[in-house]
């Protein structure tokens, strides 16, 4: 009887190893089977030649060329301590920073190891001759980003930089890997998706240790897309002539449409040091403290100053506070109750109307005309002329800036609105901060018609015309906007205008400059307009941070530039 109940087990136990294996031979095979092939497969990513960035002249600002890479294939590596001391050797790299690196960057057995890159040509002769006895060691010939232009446009264009952690996860659905260069900032980071192209890979077998067997497919990478811009690299290189010994920005637009011609930040840095990955040649810059990663044009915010007179002006005849005609007297400073408020002009500038007080820049007439207007009409002009709000030129370096008000004030400093806050901001001082940017767009709106116009940066993609002209009408009547213009062309070419520094025979420049104070005792210098007076072409800014001297030297480096691109302005179309 036992004998036949153990004979009955065991014929149950061996039914059940039959189900077993049934289960996962017939049910579960293909799946075991996918798991093997996948652990037999691997994938080695093939990287694109990202896309050029040409000038409006078909200029190359950032392109791909030829690098010299040494790597390491650590499946053929036969001492691998050897090697690394051999070639830490010739590549006058520490054996510890050349061990640091292998281990980083090492991921399969069969994957190159990338231990320096763009190698000198005499450093090359040196590896190629001790390569027969350096097993596993492999120069490759790679494409790099390169900045012919250096530091011009640095701040516009960005550049490049490894992945992080944070952004791989956030764009590895849409094809980057580790070690991916991605856009850091710039063009090439707004431009990333359209510049990147599309990763390739060699689909490669390996045997139980991960050492390659044999390659079995290939799919090719395809380059990026080539851009055109509407930058013209010679005129932005002229300006970052001009302004490579200051902090500030030099910008220049086209009015009528908005394209940009020169957008130049100052300090700058060069994009090519990311790219090599030199951390000692890039830590002066991080820890910098001019900031020179920082895109003045678009993303500092400064006090406006006389600049935004020309704000309080257009809502004083929009409004019938003044006309032309309208008078203030300026006697150099004004009470309010016990405080004074001056005028830079000490002994006052006598009688004033709005073309005078645009051309001397007095502070009486404005401090007046604010009083009568109040802070919420100057504010509503600010707004309907662009300030406080982002330009729309695609970069996701801007910041709105600020147009104060009572609600803002109580909110931030718990302190109610004064009548000085008022005068304060007629004359662009106090709490209200803008962008180089929303500078240009203003003083582009007075000298094309009243026309709010988005500014653009990209003419095409791989051929393809891209640029969205978008205009918008302030309701400004012509007839105001005419009284302000005439004042911004006696600035520049009276004798006494406060611009007339930045004159140039047969340009016609229509302007207003601006002095700055600052809690650091050296003022802002602006000077920003367009020309010619008639039929504007071209608007522009030049804003020096803590450049002093009441705008005099803003005003020189306007007329330096434009003296060298006299010709060029008197071609452009």
């Amino acid at each position: 009887m036992r004998i036949y109940f153990l004979e009955k087990f065991f014929l149950a136990g061996l039914l059940f190893l039959g189900l077993i294996l049934w289960y996962y031979q017939i049910i579960k095979g293909p799946y075991f089977q996918r798991l093997s092939d996948n652990n037999r497969i691997r994938i080695v990513p093939i990287m694109p030649d990202r896309g050029d960035l040409l000038d409006r002249e078909g200029r190359k600002i950032a392109s791909e060329i030829p690098s010299f890479d040494l790597a390491l294939i650590p499946q053929e590596l036969k001492d691998t301590e050897l090697v690394l001391e051999e070639l830490s050797r010739m590549l006058d790299i520490s054996l510890d920073e050349t061990k640091r690196i292998y281990r980083k960057n090492i991921l399969s057995p069969f994957a190159p190891v990338t231990i320096a890159r763009n190698i000198p040509l005499e450093k090359i002769a040196l590896i190629e001759e001790q390569k027969p006895d350096l097993a596993g060691v492999d120069l490759e010939i790679n494409s790099r980003r390169f900045y012919p232009f250096g530091a011009t446009a640095a701040n516009l264009i960005g550049y490049l930089s490894e992945i992080n952690t944070a952004e791989l996860e956030r764009l590895k659905p849409y094809g980057y890997r580790i070690k991916s260069l991605v856009g850091k900032s710039g063009l090439e980071k707004s431009l990333d998706v359209y510049l990147r192209g599309e990763p390739g890979g060699r689909q490669v077998e390996v045997d139980n240790r991960g050492n390659m067997v044999g390659v079995l497919g290939e799919k090719k990478a395809i380059a990026g897309k080539e851009i055109e811009l509407t930058i013209n690299m010679e005129w932005q290189n002229k300006a970052h002539q001009l302004i490579t010994a200051h902090k500030g920005a030099i910008l220049i637009m086209d009015p009528r449409d908005g394209q940009i011609l020169v957008l130049e930040s100052s300090p700058s840095f060069d994009p090519n040091l990311f790219v090599l990955g030199d951390i000692k040649k890039l830590r002066p810059i991080l820890n910098s403290p001019k900031s020179p990663l920082l895109n003045r044009a678009l993303k500092a915010n400064f006090s406006p100053g006389s600049i935004f007179k020309l704000v309080v002006a257009i809502a004083g005849l929009e409004t019938k506070k003044i006309n032309p005609h309208s008078q203030f007297r300026c006697d150099g400073k004004l009470y309010l109750g016990k405080e004074e408020f001056k005028c830079w002009e000490e002994k006052g500038h006598g009688n004033q109307t709005l073309v005078d007080a645009i051309k001397h820049s007095c502070n009486i007439f404005f401090y007046k005309l604010g009083s009568e207007l109040g802070y919420e009409n100057i504010r509503n002009f600010a707004k309907i002329l662009g300030l406080s709000e982002n330009s729309g030129i695609g970069l996701q370096e801007e910041s709105k800036g600020l147009i104060p008000n009572a609600s803002w004030k109580y909110s931030v400093h718990r302190e109610k609105w004064f009548e000085g806050d008022t005068l304060n901001l007629a004359i662009g001082q106090g709490f209200v901060l803008v962008s180089p940017i929303q500078i240009l767009r203003l003083v582009a709106a007075i000298g094309n018609g009243g026309f709010l116009v988005k500014p653009y940066l990209v003419k095409n993609i791989a051929g393809t015309p891209v640029q969205e002209i978008k205009r918008e009408f302030t309701g400004i009547k012509e007839e105001n906007l005419n009284i302000v213009k005439e004042g911004m062309l006696r600035v520049v070419n009276n004798p006494d205008g406060t611009g007339n520094r930045a004159r140039i025979e047969g340009l016609d420049i229509a302007a207003k400059t601006a002095t700055v104070q600052t809690s650091k005792g050296t003022t802002h210098a602006w000077i920003a307009g367009f020309l010619p007076y008639q039929n504007p072409k071209l608007a522009f800014v030049v804003f020096l941070e803590h450049g002093g001297r009441g705008g005099v030297e803003a005003a020189d480096i306007c007329h330096a530039l434009f003296s060298e691109l006299k010709q060029d302005i008197l071609n452009y179309k």
